[in-house]
């Protein structure tokens, strides 16, 4: 059953990326961050039953990814919004799998 503050969430979610320039209660900014920090947690959660690779980077960036929410309450939605970017693109580029093999690529057959 939904509620008046169910859409009340939802509309200040539509208004933070509508309006990026502008700054927003910290319910809107906490959902955008916390958004990124339960896609970062769920993705190492799955690597982790999986046993693929590490997942240290990725639970940094979900802790990291909740504090940035202060960010769109004082400064601007777009700067939080520029942040987490980074923060997703940092936890990326940290997660190496090939790391040490040159051009990139695992060993194959000699050609």
């Amino acid at each position: 059953m939904t509620t008046r503050s169910d859409y009340q969430r939802f509309f200040d979610l539509w208004r933070a990326i509508g309006q990026a320039g502008t700054t927003l209660p910290y319910p809107a900014c906490l959902a955008l961050g916390g958004g990124v920090a339960l896609y970062l947690a769920g993705d190492a959660a799955f690597r982790h039953v999986l046993r693929v690779g590490a997942q240290r980077s990725r639970i940094v960036a979900a802790a990291g990814s909740l504090t940035v929410s202060a960010v769109g309450v004082t400064i601007s939605v777009a700067a939080e919004i520029a942040l987490l970017a980074l923060i997703v693109a940092a936890a990326l580029v940290a997660w190496r799998p090939l790391r040490g093999i040159p051009g990139g690529r695992p060993p194959g057959p000699a050609q």
